[in-house]
């Protein structure tokens, strides 16, 4: 009972009293408390480590621990987030496992090149890809789709392709075996008949052959004229194809060295172009009925023999040809007129004095004008072409005369200066062709040169004739005896491709191509004279036209770079160079016959100047 009477009431436990009997025993027998038992803990260390290093694994670079499979394959649990950062909360395994971007988490992960070209297309194709559940959307506005094919399934543009499931090549297989199964069902549809009968092996039968009415002998008048004729005219065309043949195999055997530096060769049978003419002029005659051609009476034509003075100066311009300007040539001893010939395959006249303008064009060139030259009386010219054909124009109606070509290339084309009957050319076989221009066959040849005739010049009062050409040679001609009667040609020569004669008649310039201008005699001796020779221009490559003052005191030519330069005949000293032409050389250079400073030269810019 004593021992029930020392506890107390609830309230005594809540306030306890000092005055209980027991109460300073108590607090003096209390001892401290102790825990004498070992520790023992809650969780085993190696499962710890194991699954830290669980949690670990996803940062890692390199595997320190083996994963059980059910941790790999087991399915990912938990609130789905739609950022990178609330994925790494919801899995500590993914913090770290892949670069945070504004879009999302690149992850890294290895994938074989067949299921990622596989994956690829089909997603370029279709819009659907690996893990993609909806159709693709469509813009706004954007047409319907187009309806299915026959025996295709709506759904098969947005099926669903995984990686062990159909791809686009497993569909693109069976499109093509359900192609070859319905090519084998229309094949097997139709009937090609028996194996015995009409099979690779069946015995050959022959089949009936119909009879023309030749073979049977019904023809009619009208079939019979018509098969005469037609056989008629092919034996000719075979007639024809043969001899044609002939003179081309002749051409292709001429030009087998040169072909790759002449133009085409003219075909079988081919003739020239058919020549135009069209007068640009104001009036072709005037009021007494003169012809536009006519000189005016205030022009009185002399020997040449009046002072001259250098030109200064461009005074006029005449534009109206495409290309360039290969050659030009003033009206025999009035110089009222300027025949021109270009490389846009025409020939054009120029007035001089009046209004200055183009008269008449004459077309009836396929290439380019090569060379051009007045008769005597200047009624007719000639101009020969790349082409290969020379034409005999009228000079006031426009006319083509005739037209003549020896199936080679011209480069020089001359009437001779006594008789306006026959003419010369120089070509590329080598020869000097001697035309008659009034029945347009060939008179004689002057064969002794061994590459293309560049010049003929006419000397000692036109009974002879000198000829260039690019063996750098010269020789001297009698007219019309085809055995050259003087033969120049040294170590030190260049190819003259120009060659004009001084208004003596005593010496003839030649340009040669080393950039200087050789003097010859052009008497009994032709020979070099060593002393009078003209430098400070560059004419190589290109053969640039001399020309003489009338009197004979001034040499003038143009060059390579597009200037204009004149000598003096006794002292061959170079006394000026004009800038005439741009892009290109200046080709030709001439000295007007009346007028004493009057010059007129052509370039490759398409120009014609008129200094003065």
């Amino acid at each position: 009972m004593e021992a029930l009477g020392q506890y107390a009431s609830s309230d005594d436990e809540a306030s306890p009293s000092p005055s209980s009997p027991r109460s300073a025993d108590a607090q003096a027998l209390a001892l401290p408390v102790v825990n004498s038992a070992p520790f023992v803990g809650a969780t085993d260390p190696n499962a710890a480590a194991t699954a830290t290093a669980f949690l670990t694994a996803a940062s890692q670079s390199k595997l320190a621990v083996n994963l059980p499979v059910e941790s790999t394959l087991a399915p990912f649990v938990g609130p789905q987030s739609s950022d990178a950062h609330g994925l790494a909360l919801t899995d500590p395994r993914r913090a770290g496992s892949g670069k945070e971007t504004v879009t999302g988490v690149v992850e890294h992960a290895e994938m074989e090149d067949f299921s990622f070209e596989a994956q690829y297309h089909t997603f370029n194709q279709t819009h659907t890809g690996l893990g993609s559940n909806s159709r693709p959307r469509r813009p706004s506005g954007a047409p319907p789709a187009p309806p299915a094919l026959p025996g295709a399934s709506a759904e098969s543009g947005n099926t669903l392709v995984s990686a062990g499931d159909e791809n686009v090549f497993t569909r693109r297989n069976a499109k093509k075996r359900k192609n070859q199964m319905i090519s084998k069902e229309r094949a097997a549809a139709e009937d090609f008949g028996l194996v015995e009968q009409d099979g690779i092996w069946a015995p050959y039968q022959e089949k009936q052959k119909a009879l023309t009415d030749a073979e049977l002998g019904t023809l009619s008048e009208q079939q019979k004229a018509l098969r005469d004729a037609h056989q008629e005219a092919k034996k000719r065309k075979a007639e024809a194809r043969d001899e044609v043949d002939e003179e081309m195999d002749f051409d292709r055997m001429v030009e087998k060295k040169t072909a790759h530096l002449l133009p085409a060769r003219l075909k079988a049978g081919q003739t020239a172009m058919e020549a135009t003419s069209a007068f640009l002029g104001s009036q072709e005659y005037d009021y007494q009925g003169r012809a536009w051609v006519e000189p005016a009476r205030s022009l009185k034509p002399d020997d040449g023999d009046h002072q001259v003075f250098l030109p200064k100066r461009c005074v006029h311009k005449w534009t109206g040809h495409t290309k360039g300007v290969q050659a030009i040539e003033l009206f025999p001893r009035y110089g009222h007129l300027l025949l021109s010939g270009s490389m846009d395959h025409t020939v054009r006249i120029w007035d001089v004095y009046k209004e200055r303008e183009c008269q008449r064009v004459y077309e009836g060139h396929s290439g380019a004008v090569r060379g051009i030259n007045f008769s005597n009386d200047g009624k007719q010219f000639l101009s020969c072409s790349f082409d290969r054909f020379i034409q005999l124009w009228d000079t006031e109606t426009g006319q083509s005369v005739h037209s003549f070509t020896n199936r080679r290339v011209p480069y020089c084309v001359k009437f001779y200066p006594l008789d306006n009957t026959s003419f010369v050319v120089g070509d590329s076989n080598n020869m000097v062709v001697q035309f008659d221009c009034r029945s347009g066959e060939i008179v004689q040849e002057y064969n002794h040169h061994l590459q293309a005739v560049n010049s003929v010049t006419f000397v000692d009062d036109n009974k002879r004739f000198v000829s260039t050409s690019d063996d750098k040679k010269l020789l001297v001609w009698e007219w019309g005896i085809p055995v050259p009667i003087k033969y120049i040609s040294e170590p030190s020569m260049h190819s003259m491709p120009a060659v004009a004669l001084h208004p003596s008649g005593g010496f003839f310039a030649g340009q040669s191509l080393n950039n200087q201008i050789d003097v010859y005699t052009a008497r009994d001796k032709f020979k070099l004279c060593r002393k009078k020779v003209f430098k400070g221009h560059a004419s190589a490559g290109y053969a640039c036209q001399l020309g003489f003052s009338p009197n004979g005191q001034y040499l003038l030519s143009g060059d390579g770079e597009g200037k204009l330069v004149f000598w003096d005949w006794k002292s061959t000293k170079m006394l000026k160079k004009l800038r005439a032409h741009d892009r290109g050389p200046t080709m030709g250079a001439i000295w007007h016959p009346l007028e004493p400073s009057k010059v007129v030269s052509c370039g490759w810019d398409g120009l014609i100047k008129y200094w003065d």
